[in-house]
C-alpha cells in the first residue's frame, strides 16, 4: 500500500474567524485599564459593542472564509478599533501576524492498494483494487508504503473506562489493521453525546491503531441496514488532524481484502 497526498495552504494576515476578536479585545482592553486605574472600572459603552457587531455581521463582511474579502474588511474593522484604544502591535506587521492555513489536500499520482494471495495458493494473482472506487485514502493518512500482513480488530476502538478493548490479545505491531466504522452498541448506549462517543470517529481509530504499533489501518462500513448503499465517503470528507502519523484509507465491503497481506502505498 502506498498512501501519498499533500496539504493545500495559504499564507494569511490575521485569517482567524473574528468571533475570537471580541475575546482578545477585550482581555488587552481590561490588561490596559487594570494598568492605568487599578482602583476603578469604566462603564461599558453597550452602543459601542452593539454597533462592533452590527458592523461586523453586515453582507458585505460575507461568510469571511480564508481568502473572502470579507475577512479582509473584517480584519480592518477590529484593526481599527486597537488603535482607537491606544493598544500597542505585537505582531510583525503592525496589528497583523502572517501564518499558513492548510485549506485542503489532494492526492499526488501513484496511490495503489494490491491485496497479496495466501501463500498456498500459488495459482493466484496479486489483486488491484480501483482508487476513488474500490477505496479511497483518507486526507489525514501519513504518505508512504507498506506491505505487510493484515489483522482484523473488530472496530478498533480501546475504551478503558467502558472495559472494552478490541485489541486485547492482538498483536498489531507493524501490520495493517483492517477495522469496521462505527461502535459496538454498548459504548454507544453509554454517551451522552447523541447516541455516539468519540471512539467512532475514525480519526480515533487510526490513533488506536498507531498506539498499538500498526503500520496502516483499513476501514470499512461493515454490516449496513437493509436497503443502504456501500458508499464511502470522498476524499477530505472525514475530518482529522493534517498528519495522523499512520496510513490510513477506507475500502468498500466488497472489495476487502481476504487475505493474509496487503500492499498500501498512497502518496
Amino acid at each position: 500500500m502506498l498512501m501519498n497526498s499533500a496539504p493545500t495552504k495559504e499564507s494569511g494576515k490575521w485569517r482567524r474567524r473574528w468571533g475570537q476578536a471580541p475575546l482578545i479585545l477585550a482581555i488587552l482592553a481590561l490588561s490596559l485599564i487594570a494598568a492605568d486605574t487599578p482602583s476603578t472600572v469604566g462603564t461599558a459603552d453597550e452602543q459601542r459593542f452593539l454597533t462592533d457587531v452590527k458592523s461586523l455581521t453586515t453582507p458585505a463582511m460575507e461568510g469571511r472564509g480564508d481568502g473572502a474579502k470579507g475577512l479582509t474588511r473584517a480584519a480592518h474593522l477590529i484593526e481599527q478599533r486597537y488603535k482607537s484604544l491606544g493598544l500597542r502591535p505585537a505582531g510583525k506587521n503592525g496589528f497583523f501576524q502572517p501564518f499558513d492555513v492548510i485549506t485542503g489536500r489532494h492526492l499526488r499520482p501513484g496511490n495503489r492498494l494490491q491485496e497479496a494471495p495466501h501463500p498456498e495458493d500459488v495459482s493466484a494473482e496479486h489483486r488491484n483494487y480501483k482508487l476513488l472506487e474500490e477505496f479511497i485514502p483518507l486526507s489525514f493518512s501519513a504518505s508512504g508504503s507498506v506491505d505487510a500482513p493484515l489483522v482484523f480488530a473488530g472496530y478498533g476502538i480501546t475504551a478503558p473506562e467502558s472495559s472494552y478493548d478490541d485489541y486485547q490479545g492482538l498483536d498489531a505491531k507493524g501490520k495493517i489493521v483492517l477495522a469496521l466504522r462505527g461502535e459496538p452498541g454498548s459504548l454507544a448506549g453509554k454517551s451522552t453525546e447523541g447516541g455516539h462517543t468519540l471512539h467512532e470517529w475514525v480519526i480515533s481509530k487510526a490513533i488506536n491503531a498507531k498506539n498499538h504499533g500498526a503500520a496502516a489501518i483499513i476501514v470499512v462500513n461493515g454490516k449496513l441496514p437493509n436497503g443502504e448503499e456501500d458508499v464511502l465517503p470522498r476524499f477530505g470528507e472525514v475530518e482529522g488532524p493534517e498528519d495522523a502519523g499512520i496510513l490510513c484509507l477506507q475500502v468498500k465491503n466488497s472489495s476487502t481484502p481476504a487475505v493474509r497481506s496487503a500492499a498500501l502505498r498512497q502518496n
